[in-house]
């Protein structure tokens, strides 16, 4: 209980990942960007039944701003903004103001 308490404490963004209508899981986003992909180096793995390739895209978090690098291109996202990947859902939760 206190390791999930000091996990809210110190978190300041995060990705929200809607599996399905009644299933998500939360990633905290830190430091280290988070890989979404189907393949084995994926942080975040997704099936490829699920239509996402190997590699899909870097979620990253740094100085309050969250982007995502898809590509050559790169998206910066905001508080409570959703994007689909594949057929999954994501929505990006934030504490910072």
């Amino acid at each position: 209980m206190a390791i999930k308490l000091m996990e809210v404490l110190a978190r300041e963004a995060a990705l929200v990942v809607h599996w399905h209508a009644n299933e998500r899981n939360l990633v905290n986003l830190g430091v280290d960007p988070v890989m979404v992909g189907s393949g084995p180096e994926a942080n975040l793995y997704v099936p490829a039944e699920r239509k996402v390739p190997e590699i899909a895209c870097l979620i990253c978090f740094a100085n309050g701003r969250i982007w995502i690098e898809e590509g050559e291109g790169e998206r910066t996202f905001l508080p409570g903004e959703r994007f689909v990947i594949g057929d999954v859902g994501f929505e990006i939760e934030t504490d910072v103001r």
